[in-house]
């Protein structure tokens, strides 16, 4: 439960998952609630209650998670362009260590601090994608960006096909999955037990990849951004090309709108601008 205190009364505003609350009511976050900010002034973690005051500032506040992901049941596989598609049921571990302050409108990091809380598990659905012939002779560290790139693309591009919050699905890409011994990106839904987005992927997974090569391909950056291949942590490192190379491997079908979404993005360099 998140409880307001700033009234002379305090009074409950909302409820949120565990799993959850590890990113959004950790102690010193910025929560947002019908458009208001609250700070966490405290949470109770034993007690299940976040408390909250009402405050006015220039920031949010963004939590890192450190997930590990493991299989526990196939519902269904087949094989696809380049690999393998399937969804089922999967373990997900989840510690978060530390959140960041960013300021709006800019992204500016205007600091950071400690979360200490306990690391949770999480049982629920996923879907994911094993690259088997298109993750074939590529080196270790261009296949670690291309997984990741290639993944944060069908994440957004999974929130418009089923019309979803884009937090609904998490994101898990493994150079080497133990569980099936090849590149797999798995997105897995963040609620307990699953709601069946991860059924619709598995049965859409032609528009997904196909999708998330379009928005690759037609982003107007050079080499990789938050809206395409989402944030570059290595700059030197063409994010944009590694993974448009390897979904066009997955999906033979989205080559050509990829190649025509490319073309119509370098045909007008200036109205991008």
């Amino acid at each position: 439960m998140i409880i307001d205190t700033t009234p002379d009364r305090p009074r409950v505003i909302g409820e949120i998952d565990i799993f959850a609350a590890q990113t959004l009511v950790h102690e010193d976050a910025i929560y947002i609630h019908e458009s208001a900010q609250f700070h966490v002034d405290r949470l109770d973690w034993d007690e299940r209650k976040a408390y909250v005051r009402r405050v006015d500032v220039d920031h949010y506040t963004y939590a890192d998670r450190a997930v590990t992901l493991k299989p526990l049941e196939t519902f269904a596989s087949a094989p696809t362009d380049g690999g393998t598609r399937a969804h089922g049921e999967v373990m997900v571990s989840s510690l978060v260590t530390m959140f960041k302050k960013l300021k709006f409108g800019t992204d500016e990091n205007l600091g950071w601090g400690p979360v200490h809380l306990p690391e949770i598990e999480l049982q629920t659905t996923a879907y994911w994608l094993v690259a088997g012939e298109a993750a074939q002779g590529w080196r270790r560290a261009d296949l670690d960006v291309a997984l990741l790139g290639a993944g944060r693309a069908m994440q957004a591009v999974a929130a418009v096909l089923l019309m979803l919050d884009p937090r609904d699905l998490g994101l898990v890409s493994q150079v080497r999955s133990p569980h099936h011994q090849a590149p797999t990106i798995y997105l897995y839904e963040a609620v307990p037990g699953g709601v069946g987005l991860s059924e619709r992927l598995y049965e859409r997974h032609a528009e997904l990849v196909a999708g998330a090569a379009d928005l690759i391909a037609g982003c107007a950056c050079v080499s990789g951004c938050p809206a395409c291949t989402g944030p570059r942590l290595e700059p030197d490192v063409d994010a944009k090309a590694l993974a448009l190379r390897l979904l066009r491997g997955l999906v033979a079908g989205c080559v050509a709108g990829a190649e025509g979404a490319a073309a119509a993005g370098n045909a007008a360099p200036t109205a991008a601008a």
